[in-house]
């Protein structure tokens, strides 16, 4: 997926050559990979930076669960890190509508080991890569025909407060996570009808997230 969007920058004719990718800073630091990661024009995630670009309105596309929700992934079912919430926040100051995308079969084109979680998200705390995976050709290249499909879904709005309160952010942060429980089932039969159900990962717990009825 993110080669995919990576490569979408070259052709100036696309809506996504305007969009600021950003990405972990201790994934741009690292030897090598991350001055090929630089090249490719990622830029750090982090709050100061994140906020200089939507300052100037620029447009930016991130995965909001980082380093965690990669932890957490599972060919089994769909894990989503519910903990990161400052993306909530900085909508609200600057007035951005989000756009989430859900990308169906990703997680199936590795295997995963689905233990150790707590142990892995530790690691993540000190900025380690705790994500344990292996292929059909150990680690890497991915499994052969695995259909990955992306639902970009419609805006989702927040309102606009310069300083938004802990509750605000708790409150909008909880209806962004329906609205994108909603948008996962609506699609999920079309393009990924026998796989996993999706999972919030909150206060060291796996539950299943359901759409409202």
């Amino acid at each position: 997926m993110a080669m995919a969007l990576l490569l979408n920058m070259y052709r100036k004719e696309e809506p996504l050559s305007q969009v600021v990718f950003c990405g972990s800073r201790v994934a741009l630091q690292m030897p090598l990979a991350g001055y090929l990661i630089r090249w490719s024009g990622l830029v750090s995630a982090d709050p100061q930076s994140f906020q200089s670009y939507m300052q100037k309105g620029k447009n930016i596309c991130f995965i909001p669960g980082g380093y965690e929700e990669a932890s957490l992934t599972s060919q089994n079912q769909y894990n989503y890190y519910l903990e990161h919430k400052g993306f909530i926040k900085y909508a609200m100051k600057y007035g951005y509508k989000i756009r989430p995308c859900v990308a169906y079969n990703e997680n199936k084109a590795y295997q995963t080991i689905d233990k150790f979680y707590k142990f892995r998200l530790l690691l993540n705390k000190f900025k380690f890569v705790g994500t344990l995976f292996y292929s059909k050709y150990f680690l890497i290249l991915s499994n052969p025909n695995i259909n990955i499909e992306m639902v970009v879904a419609k805006p989702f709005e927040v309102p606009q407060i310069e300083n938004p309160t802990k509750e605000q952010i708790e409150e909008w942060h909880k209806k962004y996570i329906e609205y994108v429980t909603q948008i996962f089932y609506k699609y999920k039969n079309q393009f990924d009808s026998k796989g996993g159900d999706l999972y919030g990962y909150q206060n060291e717990q796996l539950k299943q997230l359901k759409p409202k009825l």
